[in-house]
């Protein structure tokens, strides 16, 4: 394989997380690996867009280098939006945004993926399935890690921030 067309990725990334309510930077680290002590992990996370916009997503693959470049790390994120929430649902009374996943098009198979460079990242976001929404198509004992990857599937799945996350709602003691 010719260099230019070689790719380095990490199972690990760690960045600074800002924090929108003035606290100070943390140390975070981002993961993103099918195994990890034998099972997946894809963190969320909070990040800016392109024109600076907040958004989220699933970190699907930590980008070391692409061919020579040596400029700094990037992310491999699948995208989320905020979708309307449910009448009366607590969760949206409390403050938790409610999450679908992103298309490019109506017609699209699957998520928009994006490359997020390291500089556009804000913080690890805590999102939660919308367990009710689950249950309602899935069953009660249905976890996420069994129900079927479809494209159907990836359109009807809801999400929330969950907003009781120390990270998420408030500054950590000592940052006030």
């Amino acid at each position: 394989m010719d260099v230019a067309e070689s790719l380095s990725v990490a199972k690990t990334l760690k960045y600074y997380a800002r924090f929108e309510w003035g606290a100070a930077t943390r140390e975070q680290y981002l993961r993103a690996t099918p195994s990890f002590n034998g099972k997946s992990w894809y963190d969320h996370l909070r990040y800016h867009g392109d024109n600076g916009e907040v958004r989220w997503g699933e970190d699907r693959l930590v980008l070391r280098r692409v061919g020579r470049s040596r400029a700094g790390c990037a992310v491999v994120v699948r995208r989320m939006c905020v979708v309307a929430p449910e009448p009366g649902c607590v969760l949206t009374s409390h403050g938790c945004q409610r999450l679908g996943w992103h298309f490019d098009t109506p017609d699209a198979t699957w998520p928009t993926v994006e490359v997020v460079d390291v500089g556009r990242l804000r913080r690890l976001e805590k999102i939660v399935p919308d367990w009710g929404d689950l249950a309602d198509r899935h069953g009660l004992d249905v976890r996420p890690s069994k129900k079927l990857v479809s494209a159907v599937e990836f359109r009807r799945e809801r999400f929330f921030v969950n907003a009781f996350y120390p990270w998420t709602s408030r500054p950590a003691v000592g940052d006030h």
